[in-house]
């Protein structure tokens, strides 16, 4: 036999959430507005779709609700993975054997051990919280804007965020970097520290896009070596920083590197491709 509920328990928690709090004051409100409140008329302002639609018999009214939690909790009590799942965890019962906390949540079983059914019940009662949440907490998608005003304050923002760019780019070309190479990297790396750094100057987030940017750089170049010698070993040609690099070519750049050392080596390693090939063939007696 199922445990008997309590109504009044389970109205004053549902009473004292937020979201029924602003609910309630929802319909306060219209109902003052109509000059319905208070008048015993045994009818309750109704929300539909989210919206207050008028009125109706708070038999209907609630009926309905209460139809709609009841469902909600058949559909979590009778999910497969809800009940899978507490049917691979265990307790130990009075008696110390393992039992299933499916098992030891039915009403049935309440009689047996008492202390077992209430830690099955709140361990089965956690599991299916977990689930809701992963069914409910779905990302929100962004509203469009709807009216004149809202397309104004997005077109707004869209109008700062690119002065913004604009700004950051000449601070780069003035701090020394090549102007096709700032906006490439503007291009890039604006919109991320923008985000990381809300708060930056824009001078600041210059600063940071040119340091990011000769990290990616010196990261890029450093492999350059590894795929020179990919080259070689696999006897193929592979196009690096948009220069095609052929066997012949490769050999060039490896017989430099290997004869280079210490700090003539990194630096080496730094040059571009198209560099380091051109070095290369200008040291190497063919």
């Amino acid at each position: 036999m199922s445990k008997k509920r309590d109504y009044k328990d389970e109205y004053k928690k549902f009473q004292s959430s937020t979201k029924s709090k602003k609910y309630r004051a929802e319909l306060n409100k219209y109902n003052r507005k109509k000059g319905t409140y208070g008048n015993g008329d045994g009818k309750d302002a109704s929300h539909k779709g989210g919206k207050i639609v008028g009125f109706e018999s708070q038999s209907k009214n609630r009926g309905r609700a209460e139809k709609s939690r009841l469902k909600k909790e058949a559909v979590l009590n009778e999910n497969p993975a809800v009940i899978a799942t507490a049917a691979r965890m265990a307790i130990q019962n009075a008696k110390g054997k393992k039992v299933s906390v499916n098992t030891a949540r039915q009403s049935s079983y309440a009689s047996k051990d008492p202390s077992a059914h209430k830690k099955a019940k709140s361990i089965f009662q956690r599991i299916k919280d977990k689930f809701s949440k992963k069914k409910d907490d779905k990302p929100k998608k962004k509203s469009a804007p709807t009216t004149a005003a809202d397309f104004r304050r997005r077109r707004r923002g869209e109008s700062i965020n690119e002065n913004d760019k604009v700004k950051v780019l000449k601070l780069l070309i003035k701090r020394g970097n090549n102007p096709k190479d700032a906006k490439k990297d503007v291009e890039k790396l604006y919109n991320k520290v923008s985000k990381i750094y809300k708060n930056a100057s824009n001078s600041k987030k210059a600063e940071i896009i040119s340091t990011l940017s000769a990290k990616m750089e010196s990261v890029n170049e450093a492999n350059n070596i590894d795929k020179i010698k990919d080259i070689v070993k696999k006897k193929q040609f592979k196009r690096i920083g948009g220069v095609i690099i052929d066997m012949q070519t490769a050999n060039a750049i490896m017989q430099v590197h290997k004869a280079l050392s210490g700090a003539n080596k990194k630096k080496y390693e730094k040059l571009s491709i198209s560099k380091m090939a051109s070095i290369a063939y200008k040291l190497i007696k063919w």
